[in-house]
């Protein structure tokens, strides 16, 4: 009984404390004590909200904070209260230039915080009402004051600065636990664990369970610190508790050596339970015999042993450092006599055959559960350790994750019951590449030709003819609403797609896609054809024009999985990305790798080429659709539109070929737990007979789910975003610069001419039908060669000065193409002044071709850290889909009605751009993503950038050059030292 019907919770309060009780307390004494234990045993502070508030109005009263077991605390709240009262403070002060950002963000959470309290009040509990978010921190601390009963407490702590209420919470906590408490967790990063437990004086703890988080933000020197912490802080910390602690839990992602901790632990006589948690890496643990010790040194107390490496990689592959740590504990149990001989319960990676054999033997008859952690054998190697298990009469549990690899893991080999086929028809390496590339580039073309389509048909006599010859506001309905399809389509895509896999949202995608494309060329009606255009938007989604997605197969510094979650056209370049091979990929550039793992400027740099290799199949597509209706101009009736509708059919029937029969993504097979499908795929596009055991397929296999590792604990939730507990290196607004782009990509009218560029030469300049047509189709292959001289000016000029400049040019274009078109009508020289408009037409692509054709997709890749990516690419491209909607909507009604004056709207977006971006946008060409969160973090306040040298100059600053190269040193040190060791081994 956890949770009471909110009317039976309201009649108990509204007696509580009243003196009115005592004269019901005779009846209800037995009720009563139900109630407030049930509610109250276990009670949980994770979010602000009504429930935590109500909770804390109750806990005020002593008989109920008395009433309190179990407490757990994640205060990600707190951080939010703290930072707006920094914000206040800086207003104070005169410091105004976040204040209109900041007034927004104040509207929002005043919603979340003051709406539900006022509707509190309505039902007149009138306790519940706290006036300010700062009261909560009190309210806490008064609380936990009368938590005299605590026996089980879990705290995390999440880049919280330790100031002075923080810490005057965490004094209070254990000052109130410290006499009845035997549960003690712990989460938080390394160098926060000095603070909490400066002010922890707790003994008689039973269990204590310690989790030191990752840190994403750490310095170069962070290993260092958190050794000396874990030393000077927290193993002395166990030590005092060797008369009690009898389960020790300790779980580390942290960077920096841990054997010396484990060095430092000394004998807990009455310890039975230990977990370690901890990474094999040569990085986290350089003397791994350090564990084996201190398991021999507990041997005649523990009976329960738990050894679970945190990263997968180490835990399902036998990798050479993994391979190393492993025998040296081993090693130091079994020339221990009894190390292993009182264990009840054990658990450890069966990283190698001949151990994992020994160290069952080495256990006792006693055995009661045995749990080994999943690895990569041979079938008689995992035939022999089963049959040992036959030597353990009391075994009762046996958890066996061990995968078998029959033959030589070779595609297409034998499985042991003779020959199976081969799959992708025996292909691998390079023809299997090829033959993705193929599907992909199908997809992006499709795109493109859907995109231009339109343009030509919409002038076509027939089709206007068949659709009651709609007027320009039913127009722009028509086309329009395809981005309508295409918003919906990407939401659910992004909703459902990560589930269902690159290939089946490919697919789906591919037969929703054909269901509108017959529905189109059937057309006979407006509404029909508006059904139509929906249902084919349904499929192009989450990519319009210039989508690459976001680069995820290798590092996880720029992995994310989950912000890649499209349709056809945001699937086709992220799936080509995770299953292009690797040695490709190294061709791009140039890069060195640290722990086995490319620095994140890779994906930046793979990102711009695959943008212009597979983007250019975009663009042309777009002027084949223009070719297509030009030609099919030329013929009379219904084929004149219908044809080059059907023709998206001719893709459809390419991608419905190739993709059933093609690979799925590795790497997503890997994040959803198909662990060695997963490998059999990375063998299969590495090809060259390479085997599933090589150590190029074992790395990428722990990159991929390292990176998902990394993504699934720093990601914050949108609720976080909202409240603004996203860390200090100004995520939100990254989020919102790197929208802020797609908005303008927009705004400076690409669509106003790349859907009704025909339209627009007949009503606007007066040229005849045909030579618009083909005026459109040679701007289409225009538009497509000045699009690759974005590829050599991207990095040399940067993403500032391509934006600038792109803006500016735009600018002076429809400057011009107002003024000229506003003289077109003139009897005697207007045909000069529509030329010369048509001329800046086609210099209006040329400028957006080469600075705004790419940018605005790469630019929220690069601003956005790694736990924000997912929120960026969904904010992106609602962005994107809506302003498209609204050009396309008002444009055919725009030229009807305003004329000339019309082109004067882009003309100030334009315009208005060129400030904005010098103002606020900081320079991401050739940085790290740990280059961009230093930068926020040094710059908390940073609003306008054009005064910060770092932010806006193209060249990577040298501090953060050299601090590479340091590391880049040390980790060449440290894996000649490894191999060194291996090769001893």
């Amino acid at each position: 009984m956890t949770e009471l019907p909110e009317d039976i919770w309201h009649l108990v309060a509204q007696y509580f404390p009243a003196r009115e009780l005592t004269k019901l307390i005779s009846l209800n004494r037995a009720f009563y004590n139900t109630v407030l234990n049930a509610r109250y045993q276990t009670v949980e502070w994770v979010m602000l909200d009504m429930k935590l508030i109500r909770c804390l109005a109750r806990l005020q009263y002593p008989s109920i904070a008395s009433r309190v077991r179990r407490l757990r605390i994640r205060p990600w709240f707190i951080q939010y209260m703290i930072a707006r009262q920094d914000l206040l403070n800086s207003e104070s002060n005169g410091q105004e230039e976040s204040t209109w950002m900041w007034s927004i963000w104040e509207q929002i959470t005043e919603y979340f915080e003051r709406s539900p309290r006022h509707d509190c009040r309505r039902k007149g509990s009138e306790d519940l009402d706290l006036a300010q978010p700062g009261d909560i921190m009190s309210s806490m601390i008064s609380a936990v004051r009368h938590m005299a009963n605590v026996t089980e407490y879990e705290f995390e702590w999440r880049d919280l600065p330790p100031n002075e209420t923080t810490l005057r919470f965490l004094e209070s906590t254990h000052a109130a636990f410290s006499t009845n408490l035997s549960k003690l967790v712990l989460h938080a990063q390394i160098s926060r664990f000095e603070q909490i437990l400066s002010v922890t004086e707790i003994s008689g703890l039973t269990d204590l369970e310690f989790h030191f988080d990752f840190d994403p933000l750490a310095t170069a020197d962070i290993g260092v610190k958190n050794e000396g912490t874990l030393i000077n802080s927290i193993a002395p910390f166990v030590n005092r508790l060797r008369s009690s602690l009898r389960s020790l839990t300790i779980t580390s992602s942290a960077k920096g050596d841990h054997s010396s901790f484990f060095h430092s632990l000394g004998p807990l006589p009455a310890l039975r339970f230990l977990a370690l948690r901890v990474s094999f890496s040569e990085e986290h643990l350089t003397d791994p015999s350090t564990i084996g010790h201190l398991l021999n040194l507990h041997k005649s107390s523990l009976t329960s042993i738990e050894l679970r490496p945190t990263h997968d990689g180490e835990r399902n592959h036998r990798s050479q450092a993994a391979l190393k740590a492993w025998l040296a504990i081993s090693s130091v149990c079994m020339t221990n006599p009894g190390c292993l001989g009182n264990l009840e319960s054990f658990t450890f990676p069966a990283i190698d055959h001949m151990t994992t054999l020994s160290m069952i033997h080495h256990t006792s008859t006693s055995l009661t559960s045995l749990c080994l952690l999943g690895v990569y054998l041979e079938y008689c190697a995992v035939e022999n350790v089963i049959g040992l298990l036959g030597s353990r009469p009391g075994l009762k549990t046996l958890e066996n994750s061990l995968r078998v690899f029959m033959g030589s893991e070779l595609v297409g080999d034998s499985d042991g019951l003779g020959k199976r086929p081969a799959p992708y028809f025996g292909m691998t390496g390079t023809q299997l590449n090829i033959w993705v590339t193929v599907a992909c580039t199908t997809a992006m073309t499709l795109f493109g030709y859907d995109q231009g389509v339109f343009g030509g048909i919409i002038v076509t006599q027939d089709f206007l003819d068949t659709m009651g010859n709609p007027d320009p506001n039913l127009q722009g309905t028509i086309v329009s609403l395809y981005d309508i399809g295409c918003f919906f389509g990407a939401m659910a895509a992004f909703v459902f797609g990560e589930n269902m896999g690159r290939k089946k949202t490919f697919m789906i995608g591919v037969i929703v896609m054909s269901i509108g494309a017959i529905l189109q060329t059937c057309a006979y009606s407006v509404p029909q054809m508006i059904v139509a255009r929906i249902i084919t938007g349904q499929y192009l989604t989450g990519m319009p024009r210039k989508r690459v997605g976001i680069i995820t197969f290798v590092p996880p510094a720029c992995a994310d999985h989950k912000s890649l979650r499209r349709m056809n056209t945001a699937t086709a370049p992220v799936w080509q990305s995770e299953t292009s091979k690797p040695t490709w990929r190294g061709k791009l550039v140039v890069f060195e790798m640290m722990y086995g793992r490319p620095s994140s400027h890779f994906s930046v740099l793979l990102s711009h080429h695959l943008h212009g290799g597979v983007y250019s199949m975009n663009i042309a597509g777009f002027s084949l659709s223009n070719w297509m209706t030009y030609g099919f101009s030329f013929l009379e009736g219904s084929i004149a539109w219908r044809f080059p509708i059907a023709f998206q059919l001719v893709f459809s029937i390419i991608l419905l070929s190739t993709i059933p029969w093609l690979p799925e993504s590795p790497r997503w097979l890997l994040a959803h737990g198909y662990e060695e499908e997963g490998v059999r795929v990375l063998v299969a596009l590495e090809g060259n007979g390479i085997t599933a055991k090589d150590d190029l397929i074992v790395d990428q296999r722990e990159e991929i789910l390292e990176a998902v590792r990394i993504e699934k604990e720093t990601a914050p939730s949108w609720s976080d975003v909202i409240r603004g507990n996203t860390g200090d290196t100004g995520m939100v607004q990254r989020l919102l610069l790197g929208a802020g782009t797609q908005w303008m990509q927009q705004l400076v009218g690409i669509n106003v001419t790349s859907y009704y560029l025909p339209l627009v030469l007949q009503n606007s300049v007066g040229l005849s039908n045909n030579l618009s047509r083909l005026l459109a189709a040679c701007n289409s292959v225009s538009y497509l060669i000045f699009s690759f001289a974005g590829l050599l000016l991207i990095e040399k000029a940067g993403r500032r000065k391509l934006m600038m400049w792109g803006a500016a040019g735009q600018f002076v274009c429809y400057a011009f193409i107002s003024g000229l078109l506003s003289q077109a009508n003139d009897p005697d020289h207007g045909a000069k002044f529509g030329a010369g408009a048509t001329a800046f037409f086609f210099l209006y692509y040329l400028f957006f071709g080469i600075c705004w054709q790419g940018v605005p997709w790469l630019y929220p890749t690069e601003i956005n850290s790694l736990s924000m990516r997912t929120k960026g690419a969904a904010l992106g491209t609602a962005s994107n889909w809506i302003s498209n909607y609204v050009v396309v909507q008002i444009t055919p009604a725009g030229i009807a009605n305003l004329g000339w004056r019309f082109y004067l709207i882009w003309m100030v977006f334009n315009g208005a751009f060129v400030p904005l971006i010098w103002l606020v946008y900081p320079e991401t060409a050739n940085r790290h993503l740990e280059d961009i969160d230093k930068l926020y973090r040094e710059n908390k306040s940073m609003i306008l950038v054009y005064r910060n040298k770092e932010a806006t100059q193209v060249e990577r600053p040298q501090r953060f050059i050299d601090a590479d190269r340091e590391r880049i040193a040390m980790a060449r040190q440290q894996r000649s030292q490894d191999d060194a060791d291996v090769d001893d081994l």
